[in-house]
C-alpha cells in the first residue's frame, strides 16, 4: 500500500496538479491542498491536555483530516492501559538526527496498541464508529529530517451518517469510511501557564516534562482511497511532522 512510501506519494503530490500548502502551529505542521477548507486550528496549547488541533475537510470528496494530542499518564488512562502507554514511549524513542527506520516488529506493536485503543471506542454505547476492520498491509512508517519516528496505520469503518442518540441508536445508518493514521509521541513542557512556560524555556524554572501521543488521521470513502487520490491522501497523512522544537521522547536508545 503507498500509505507508507512517503518518496512516492510526495513525488505523486507534486505530479497531481498543485503543490499542498503547509499549515501548522507552534508544534506540529502538515500539508494540505489548497482546497481543503479549514474548519479548527490550534496554533499552540500551553496547559497540557488533550486537544484536537486541526479539522480541515474538502466536501467534494468527503475527505478530512483529524490532528489529535493526548498527554501520556493519568489522563490517557480512559484509552491506553499503562503497559501499552509505557510501550509507545519506548517504541518513539530516538536521538535526533537517527536515520533508522521504524523497524517492522515496532510498526506492528504500535498499529496493535491503537487497534486495541479503536475497540475500547467502538465498544461505547454512544460511539459514532459501529464497527471496524484492520488493514494490516497499511501498517508502515517513516523518519523525519530531525529523526523522529512515525509509524502509519489504517482501518476501514462503519460511521453513523447522523448523531447518536442518548441510547446508543444510530437511526440515520452508517457510511463506510477507510482511514489512514500517522501516530508519534514527542515530549512537552508541563506548564500551567504561558509564563512559566517562557521561565522553563529560559533555564530559570525547572523543566517539567510529559510524552503526549498525536495522531494526524485522514478519513474518506473507501473508493477514494484509490489511484491518484488515493496517493494524494496518503500524501497528505505522511506530510505530518511535529516541528524540531519539541524534543524526542527520552526513554529508551
Amino acid at each position: 500500500m503507498f500509505g507508507y512510501d512517503r518518496k512516492r506519494v510526495l513525488a505523486a503530490g507534486s505530479l497531481a496538479g498543485g503543490k499542498n500548502n503547509k499549515v501548522g502551529g507552534a508544534e506540529w505542521g502538515v500539508s494540505i491542498p489548497p482546497d481543503w477548507k479549514i474548519s479548527k486550528k490550534l496554533d499552540s496549547t500551553v496547559r497540557i491536555s488533550g486537544e484536537t488541533v486541526l479539522i480541515a475537510q474538502d466536501p467534494s470528496i468527503k475527505a478530512e483530516i483529524k490532528i489529535n494530542k493526548l498527554p501520556l499518564g493519568r489522563g490517557a488512562a480512559a484509552n491506553f492501559e499503562p503497559e501499552e502507554q509505557l510501550a509507545l514511549a519506548e517504541i518513539f524513542s530516538a536521538a535526533p538526527r537517527t536515520r533508522g527506520g521504524v523497524d517492522r516488529a515496532s510498526q506492528e506493536r504500535v498499529a496493535a496498541v491503537m487497534e486495541r485503543t479503536l475497540a475500547r471506542q467502538v465498544a461505547g454505547q454512544r460511539s459514532a464508529t459501529r464497527a471496524y476492520r484492520v488493514r494490516p498491509e497499511d501498517t508502515g512508517g517513516y523518519v523525519d529530517g530531525a529523526g523522529r519516528r512515525y509509524v502509519v496505520y489504517g482501518y476501514d469503518s462503519d460511521r453513523c451518517a447522523g448523531p447518536v442518540d442518548y441510547d446508543g441508536v444510530c437511526e440515520a445508518g452508517t457510511v463506510p469510511r477507510r482511514s489512514l493514521a500517522v501516530v508519534t509521541v514527542g515530549l512537552e513542557l508541563q506548564a500551567r501557564t504561558l509564563q512559566e512556560k517562557r521561565l522553563m524555556e529560559a533555564g530559570e524554572m525547572e523543566r517539567r516534562e510529559i510524552d503526549v501521543l498525536w495522531v494526524a488521521t485522514v478519513s474518506a470513502p473507501p473508493k477514494r482511497f484509490t489511484g491518484l487520490t488515493g496517493e494524494l491522501l496518503a500524501d497528505v497523512a505522511t506530510s505530518f511532522e511535529l516541528e524540531p522544537i519539541l524534543p524526542i521522547t527520552g526513554r529508551g536508545k
